[in-house]
């Protein structure tokens, strides 16, 4: 009965696993509020679950918080498990007999793999540990089974600590890379192959939960009535299909924005009979697919089949939910966005090379606007992602959808402080003010779009052009518009709201007042007689930075 290590064994599994090359992993965003967790001294019936998939962190985060509380002297237990080779009870025996020698803190790594789990886990939070005032902190690769266990066993008896989504600011500071690394491999930290990922991952996370509420737990679910008994194989495919589905709608719309482009001339023809008008439901078409599979084995109730794996990829934070809608009061349908940006990577590719693959669509011009219209695809997701975070708890978030084709990648509005933010999302490099105040922000401006959002005058608007071109304002005749670089706006997303203000003080400056050296920000509109004056002091008129004087000829001297 050895399965807890302590102690110096402790020590080096934390060496092992938190030190490459002999440089230590930075620290997650979730450790630290895990470790404040853990010190609290709070002993009700509580438990810590550390939440996400596989290749998230959750281990190594565990780990350095584990180091970290042997550190300031506490007696720390970690344990690691494989699937149905313990018993639960087995396991408490040991905590019981580790806590009377004062071990304070336990760390149970794939605790959803010891048989039992399901229906025995909530005694570890009712009875260990207010009992031997201890903390315990579970975790596991089955994300599923843990995520029945919190509507069930341990309802009321958790913290989640969760580790699915990594935010911009934290992959360029655990790992020194930019934009396009997270951008490609954001959110997760393993270098196999995705399709390999998925069902490791994904599937068998599922399969896993349903055998073991079947044949552990005795515990039937909506999950288990429709999967239980249908090939892995078929699980595989409908995952996949349903990833690809996801960004198909977004891919389409991306394709019809760009057709009228000079550079893209093909697109339009390309996309007859294959237009964002001729979407149908997901479910319909991921059955469809299903259908293509029943030789694996029989599924009477594909679109039933469809539901419970759209909601288990929900449930596991592969996917997360917001709406598409005119306002937020009236409601709308469903839009779904990716948590990781690796998955829809492979989810865009996939669907790409799938479009690739129609009739008079293989040619360069026509790739070409493929891979702009995933790369748009892609920046909406992560920064829609990071905004949904970023909002107070009296704020909404929504895409605005109109019957007459006007759209807003994100709005944000409290009703309560009467204020509006509206986000478009572009993956321009550079933009051209004149045309974006135009055109690009057009809808923004439009009062019907304010109407419908259902903001009267009493509202403030703010308006933002997100882009890859450098932090800027625009002073049009309809008023302001901020153009925030991605990154900028990216790394300072938990104070949105104050960042926002800041860029607008700025921006309303009187000139006089701007600072010469501020970064990324061009003055309102000048007059001819402010020009005037800034040239006679050295200041280019189209640049907030003074000029270096020029050195003499030896004739003006």
């Amino acid at each position: 009965m050895n399965n807890f290590i302590v102690g110096e064994a402790l020590s080096s599994a934390i060496e092992t696993q938190t030190v490459s090359s002999e440089i230590k992993f930075e620290r997650r965003d979730f450790v630290e509020p895990l470790i404040e967790f853990c010190l609290n001294q709070d002993y009700r019936a509580i438990l810590g679950i550390v939440f996400g998939l596989r290749a998230t962190g959750k281990t190594v985060g565990m780990l350095q918080a584990a180091e970290e509380l042997s550190k300031q002297g506490h007696k720390v237990a970690y344990a690691r498990f494989n699937y149905d080779e313990t018993d639960i009870k087995e396991v408490n025996a040991e905590i019981l007999k580790l806590a009377s020698d004062g071990c304070t803190h336990f760390f149970i790594d794939e605790a959803p793999y010891l048989s039992g789990f399901l229906n025995n886990s909530a005694e570890w939070a009712d009875r260990f540990v207010p009992c031997n005032r201890i903390k315990i902190v579970i975790s596991g690769t089955d994300s599923f089974l843990l995520w029945e266990a919190q509507i069930k066993s341990l309802f009321h008896r958790y913290i989640r600590f969760p580790t699915n989504f990594c935010n911009f600011r934290e992959y360029t500071r655990i790992t020194g890379k930019g934009y396009e690394d997270f951008k490609k491999n954001g959110g997760l930290f393993t270098a196999e192959d995705m399709p390999e990922f998925i069902q490791t991952a994904i599937v068998d996370n599922l399969l896993n939960t349903i055998k073991h509420c079947m044949d552990d737990a005795n515990r039937t679910t909506f999950y288990t009535d429709v999967l239980y008994g249908i090939n892995a194989s078929v699980i595989y495919k409908a995952v996949i299909s349903i990833l690809k589905c996801v960004v198909e709608d977004t891919l389409k719309e991306h394709f019809a924005h760009h057709s009228d482009k000079k550079n893209i001339p093909e697109l339009g023809e390309a996309l007859r009979g294959f237009t964002s008008l001729e979407k149908r439901d997901i479910k319909e078409r991921v059955a469809e697919s299903v259908e293509l599979y029943r030789n694996f084995t029989p599924v009477n109730r594909p679109n039933d089949v469809i539901e419970a794996l759209l909601q288990f990829l929900i449930k596991i934070g592969c996917l997360f939910e917001s709406i598409t809608a005119t306002s937020d009061i009236y409601g709308g349908h469903k839009t779904l966005y990716f948590s990781h940006n690796a998955l829809m990577n492979y989810a865009l590719e996939e669907t790409r090379i799938g479009i690739e693959h129609m009739t008079d669509t293989n040619v360069d011009k026509f790739t070409k606007g493929l891979i702009q219209a995933a790369e748009g695809s892609l920046n909406e997701n992560i920064v829609y992602a990071h905004l949904m975070l970023a909002c107070d708890a009296d704020e909404k978030i929504y895409r605005y959808r109109d019957d007459r084709g006007r759209e807003i990648d994100a709005v944000i509005i409290n009703r309560d402080k009467k204020t509006i933010k509206l986000f478009e999302i572009k993956s321009k490099s550079t933009t051209d003010d004149k045309r974006v105040a135009l055109k690009d922000a057009r809808h923004m401006f439009d009062t019907d779009v304010i109407e419908n959002i259902g903001a009267n005058k009493e509202f403030s608007v703010i308006r933002v052009i997100v882009s890859k071109d450098k932090t800027h304002f625009v002073n049009s005749k309809k008023g302001l518009l901020l153009i925030i670089n991605i990154e900028d706006l990216l790394m300072q997303y938990k104070h949105l709201s104050s960042y926002l203000d800041t860029l607008i003080e700025m921006a309303r400056k009187p000139v006089s007042e701007k600072n010469a050296n501020e970064p990324n920000t061009i003055p309102p509109k000048k007059t001819l007689l402010q020009k005037l004056d800034e040239g006679k002091n050295g200041v280019d008129k189209e640049s907030p930075h003074p000029k270096k004087p020029k050195s003499k000829s030896k004739n003006e001297r």
